[in-house]
């Protein structure tokens, strides 16, 4: 599922954590304290995470890094897609 960020919460972000680029959190376990899910209609022959020309987007407005965890290969490797199932 793709996760978005919002302006606000970036910018808190740097506010708090000058000294990380935002890009280096690509590997390390955030605490996501404030979110909602927003559902998009798109055409699902050119969105890849899109099931019946929908996509569901996890909306990121409020978040924390875990600076000391990072996550393992299997977890980011062996990830299902949500997309795949009827029950979506």
């Amino acid at each position: 599922m793709e996760a978005v960020f919002t302006k606000e919460s970036i910018n808190e972000f740097r506010k708090h954590y000058s000294h990380v680029k935002f890009s280096n959190l690509r590997d390390k376990v955030i605490y996501i304290s404030k979110w909602n899910l927003q559902i998009e209609a798109v055409d699902s022959k050119k969105e890849f995470n899109s099931y019946n020309n929908f996509t569901i987007k996890l909306v990121v407005e409020q978040f924390k890094p875990i600076m000391h965890e990072t996550l393992n290969s299997r977890t980011t490797h062996n990830a299902i897609s949500l997309f795949k199932h009827d029950d979506i």
